[in-house]
């Protein structure tokens, strides 16, 4: 068992009193909650330290990714050349060609953000489901278990009908 580092009386041999226990609970609560404030400061400044470092990687990634782009531009812009394309007509096919590779990845980025509802259902609120319930126990002779009934009450069908569906829950 831990000790507390709050000094005991000395002497008959007597309890502390309630007030001593009191201060000293509250003492080493107060400890406790400074003891997990510091680890928690310690393990986010860890954690702070690895996101940084992966945002400076990923953007140095970007940027690399960005440049071997222009490059391979620049490629593609000489190889439509070597094909016997005017170098105006190429630099104008390769300018269409990563337009339409932007217009692409922006049609993607829209219609995968499109359906994201975000906390629409945590905002709506609880709706309560219905149940009905009814227990009853009659014995005509004791120890013997009577026949068991149950009815079953179905709930109303809601008709939904969302925009070109119809649908029944």
């Amino acid at each position: 068992m831990a000790r507390s580092a709050a000094p005991q009386p000395m002497g008959n041999n007597s309890e502390p009193s309630i007030g001593d226990l009191v201060a000293q609970a509250i003492g080493d609560v107060t400890k406790l909650i400074k003891f997990e404030i510091d680890l928690a400061k310690t393990e986010l400044r860890g954690d702070v330290r690895r996101v940084g470092l992966a945002v400076v990687l990923t953007g140095m990634a970007a940027f690399a990714g960005c440049l071997v782009m222009v490059l391979l531009s620049f490629a593609l812009v000489y190889g439509l050349i070597r094909l016997g394309i005017v170098p105006w007509a190429a630099f104008l096919i390769v300018s269409a060609f990563l337009i339409l590779l932007a217009a692409l990845a922006i049609l993607i980025v829209y219609v995968r953000v499109r359906g994201i509802t975000g906390f629409d259902s945590a905002e709506a609120g609880l709706v309560p489901a219905t149940f009905v319930a009814v227990t009853v126990n009659v014995y005509g002779v004791p120890l013997v278990r009577p026949v068991t009934v149950q009815f079953v009450v179905s709930p109303a069908a809601a008709h939904v009908f969302p925009p070109g569906l119809a649908v029944t829950v």
